[in-house]
């Protein structure tokens, strides 16, 4: 059985809303941070924000909480190949561009190894908070203005 992008589109919309109403409804809040991340990761690739407010809260030690974001990213972006590919996102292009970005992409982890190593927790975690701050601002501002084209 094949399924048009669209089909697949609603699978995944529907299949994602009963699944996180079911983890609302037995008030699992950790399912519910998963059930919005992976719907804001999907339609606007802004899952981060919401990882952030349920981790942040949880007082990780920093090296937790980075790897912690660093798989959970990970594992979106793996689950969402098939859904791009099927919407016809995954071009030559696209492919050619990404493989060029590898070594930035290397280089910038290395920087941001760096980075939390010298960085105090507390410090750390302010950082962490103001920059989630700003990001749900853009995010605001990007949507309002969408609204009003």
């Amino acid at each position: 059985m094949s399924l048009s992008a669209d089909e697949y589109r609603l699978h995944l919309e529907t299949t994602a809303v009963r699944a996180g109403l079911t983890a609302i409804e037995r008030g699992e809040k950790a399912a519910y941070y998963l059930f919005d991340e992976g719907v804001t990761t999907m339609l606007a690739n802004a899952g981060g924000p919401v990882w952030q407010m349920h981790l942040l809260p949880q007082k990780m030690d920093k090296l937790t909480y980075v790897g912690t974001m660093a798989m959970l990213f990970a594992v979106s972006n793996v689950i969402k190949i098939g859904a791009f590919g099927t919407l016809g996102f995954l071009t030559t292009e696209n492919l050619l561009v990404g493989l060029a970005l590898v070594p930035v992409a290397v280089i910038a982890n290395y920087i941001g190894i760096w980075l939390v190593q010298r960085t105090s927790p507390e410090l750390f975690f302010r950082i962490a908070y103001v920059l989630m701050f700003f990001i749900a601002l853009e995010l605001m501002r990007s949507s309002i203005l969408e609204l009003w084209r």
